[in-house]
Parts: structure tokens; C-alpha cells; sequence
């Protein structure tokens, strides 16, 4: 009761705790811990409700933590797709393994689990199976994951139109894995310290100049990144010399021109591969099941107004894809199950398989 009442009906604060006191093991030291803080934090002073979902986080196993973190870098309000979301923790190695259970399955318990301690909460559930499709966070849930990250130096986030001192301080910190992203337009060439270093993902949520440029450029400067979103990037081709990015395992792509080099197939430990497609089809090197590790080939048309799919003329291989959306096969495929067969999630238009 004195944890309730601490809590002053602060509704956020109340589920949040509510959901640390229903994952942690009750005892009365415990529950008396709980109590004390909360009644400093709420009393305290003003910012008592963000003391208080810092609980939350001391009480976070340590598997969950960089995955908590990690929605920190999504804009404010923004609802996160739950399927994007297991890729990317997959691709930046958050997930461990659990026996026979897959990444994916083991990533979507994380998942679960802080949607169940009320950090995450659902926007949409799937009308096939019921189960969370679109998630979010409360904007004090990510201003808690930004102070966290910050001082853990985790993600960095360039919403500023100008470099700001976090920005500086981290991107010059010497093998320090920096997972970037950017939500506004921003210079990231305009620093003293190559970032070549150690930058590790990037993932970006409008349309911009200046990495297009970068994009342009070629990434002979990003060797190491393990992501790339460009999703919200429109390209007019696909990034010069991308094969050079050997360690990377997710890569979205929007891009207007029709096909892929053939070069994207030396990216072999690629896991997700999304695309963007402008145009109606999107044509598949025959030399794709050299991507011995992807996992999920998804096609998105650009506009929910148009179609798009996959055109796979031959295939020298089967291939390993749990995901697959929107393939068409040409004359020198015959049988899709012998292409794939471990596909457990087939999208064919509006239609979806599992």
C-alpha cells in the first residue's frame, strides 16, 4: 500500500513499478527497498517519476539492457515494427543463444518480457495471430534510455542540425563501438577524428543530404558497421563499393534503380536484407545463395499504393531464408520448397503464410 500511495497516481510510474515488483523475487527486504525509494524519488523533487523508472532499469537482467537501451535511439513517438525490431537486435549481436530456440524466438521473449515489465507498450496487435506487431515507448520510457545511454556511452543520437558535445565526446573515443542514429540532417564528416574507427551501425530516419553524399562516396571509411538502415534514405543506386562491408548482417535499402550488383553476394555474413523498391520489380542475382547466413529477404513497395516483388530468373543453391516476401520465379527455378526450404513466414501481396 505504501508503494500505491507513493506513487501519488502517477500512471506511468505505477505500471512501471508495478512491472519490476512482478519480475523480481518477493521478499519483504525487497518490497521495503522499493518502498523507501520510491517515497525519496516521488517526494523528492520534481523529476520523482523519472527517479523512478530508473528502477526499473537497475532491476533489468543484464540481457535486457542493451536491448532497452537500444529503443532510446528511435524518434520520439515513433512506432517500431516488432519483426524490424528483432532483426536489428539479432544484427548487433544482443541475443543470445538458448539452446535449440532461434535468435529470432529467443529475441522476441526479450521482447516480451519488457513489455511485460512496462517499458514497452503495444500499438498494434497482428489480426493473423494476436500477437504484437507495432510497439512504442512512453517519451519518458526514452528519455530514460538517452540518460542511461549517455552515460554508457551505448548509442548516439544525432537529432541536433549542428554537432552536439555528446556527439564529439563519443565519436572520439578510440574503439568504442558507436551505434548511430540519425533522425535530422547532420555533417557527420565535419569532425577532426575519423570514425572509421568505430562505427558500428547506422540507422537513419529521414532523408538527407549529407550521408547521401557519404552513400555516394562509397564506404571505404565504414568497414566495420554490422548495420545499415537507409530505409528512409531514397537512393538513386545502390552505395558504390559495398561489398567492402564484410561484417555487415542487416542492410535496408530505397533505392530507384532496377536490380542488384552482383557484388552484394560477398557480403556473406548478411542475415537480413530489406528493400525498398521503386520500381515494380526487382530483379535477383543467380549467385544470391552465396548469402549462406540470410534469414529474411523482405520486398516493400514505396507506396501502399503500388506493388513490388522479387523476380528470381535461377538459383544456383538452396537457400537457408526463414522470410521471404513477394518472389516470383523465373524459368530456371522450378519447385520453391526445393529454393526454400526452411521458410517459416511466406508474404505473398496481402497474403501471409506461417
Amino acid at each position: 500500500m505504501q508503494i500505491v500511495e507513493n506513487c501519488q497516481g502517477l500512471p506511468l510510474a505505477v505500471v512501471v513499478i508495478a512491472g519490476v515488483l512482478a519480475n523480481e523475487t518477493h521478499n519483504e527486504e525487497f518490497w521495503v527497498e522499493i518502498a523507501t525509494k520510491t517515497s525519496s524519488y516521488i517526494f523528492g523533487d520534481q523529476n520523482g517519476c523519472r527517479e523512478t523508472l530508473g528502477l526499473s532499469y537497475n532491476h533489468l537482467p543484464l540481457h535486457l539492457r542493451e536491448c532497452f537501451l537500444y529503443l532510446g535511439g528511435f524518434p520520439k513517438d515513433y512506432e517500431f515494427q516488432v519483426q524490424r525490431l528483432i532483426w536489428l537486435w539479432v544484427a548487433e549481436g544482443f541475443i543470445q543463444e538458448d539452446g535449440n530456440r532461434s535468435l529470432e524466438d529467443t529475441a522476441e521473449g526479450y521482447l516480451m518480457d519488457l513489455i511485460d515489465r512496462n517499458l514497452v507498450i503495444v500499438a498494434h496487435k497482428s489480426e493473423h495471430d494476436g500477437a504484437a506487431d507495432v510497439c512504442k515507448i512512453h517519451e519518458l520510457v526514452r528519455e530514460l534510455c538517452l540518460r542511461k545511454s549517455k552515460e554508457e556511452r551505448f548509442i548516439l543520437l544525432t537529432e541536433p542540425l549542428i554537432p552536439s558535445p555528446q556527439f564529439s565526446d563519443v565519436i572520439t573515443q578510440p574503439y568504442k563501438p558507436v551505434r548511430m542514429f540519425i533522425n535530422k540532417d547532420i555533417n557527420i564528416l565535419g569532425f577532426p577524428y575519423s570514425p572509421a574507427q568505430n562505427r558500428q551501425s547506422i540507422v537513419c530516419f529521414s532523408d538527407f543530404r549529407s550521408l547521401s553524399d557519404v552513400i555516394a562516396n562509397g564506404f571505404h571509411s565504414f568497414e566495420l558497421l554490422s548495420v545499415l538502415d537507409l530505409q528512409n534514405c531514397r537512393l538513386n543506386d545502390f552505395p558504390k563499393r559495398i561489398e567492402l562491408l564484410v561484417h555487415l548482417r542487416y542492410l535496408a535499402i530505397w533505392k530507384e534503380s532496377e536490380g542488384f550488383p552482383l557484388s552484394i553476394c560477398n557480403l556473406w555474413g548478411l542475415q537480413t536484407l530489406i528493400y525498398i523498391a521503386y520500381r515494380r520489380m526487382t530483379v535477383l542475382p543467380s549467385n544470391i545463395s552465396d548469402l549462406v547466413n540470410l534469414r529474411h529477404l523482405l520486398g516493400t513497395p514505396w507506396s501502399r499504393y503500388s506493388k513490388a516483388y522479387f523476380l528470381l530468373p535461377s538459383i544456383e543453391r538452396p537457400m537457408n531464408l526463414q522470410t521471404v516476401s513477394d518472389v516470383r520465379l523465373g524459368e530456371g527455378v522450378h519447385n520453391f520448397q526445393k529454393c526454400f526450404p526452411y521458410v517459416k513466414e511466406l508474404t505473398c501481396g496481402t497474403c501471409l503464410l506461417r
